[in-house]
């Protein structure tokens, strides 16, 4: 990935069985809108993503989701192109489960590094990252995705 003015983050792609895709992710209002470009999934069993925080400022909480489309061409500001990766919430009380968003939160003191990972779905994937609980004053992170083949 290379960093973008906006906030959507380019995606480098190769050939490999595992790719690298780098971006600096700008400090925004909450980090609003703050997400990778598409990683194209095919033929692959899953997506590591690693975020390194640089310089978390006031942040208490990052909150991360992780979305995927099997569209030919996703537009990553139509929110109808894309779906997000779901678990599901066992109710104990019956036994029941319902389907949640996938949405790791990390607690945040200082300078770290976060992984996530999920399974590949659709054609397409990205990460979306906003600020949980406090603010940024600076660019504070970079985002890398790695496919693993299957």
């Amino acid at each position: 990935m290379t960093g973008s003015a906006g906030p959507g983050v380019a995606v480098a792609e190769s050939g490999g069985a595992q790719v690298r895709a780098s971006a600096v992710v700008a400090a925004t209002a909450g980090l609003a809108g703050a997400r990778t470009t598409p990683v194209d999934v095919r033929n692959h069993v899953g997506v590591d993503w690693i975020v390194y925080l640089t310089d978390v400022g006031l942040i208490t909480r990052l909150d991360m989701l992780i979305d995927w489309s099997e569209k030919e061409a996703p537009d990553v500001a139509v929110a109808a192109d894309w779906a997000q990766v779901q678990v599901e919430n066992i109710v104990l009380a019956t036994g029941l489960s319902d389907l949640v968003d996938y949405a790791p939160r990390f607690a945040i003191t200082v300078a770290r590094t976060l992984g996530v990972s999920a399974p590949a779905r659709g054609r397409w994937m990205r990460l979306r990252l906003w600020i949980g609980v406090g603010t940024a004053t600076t660019s504070m992170a970079s985002v890398n995705a790695y496919r693993r083949a299957v």
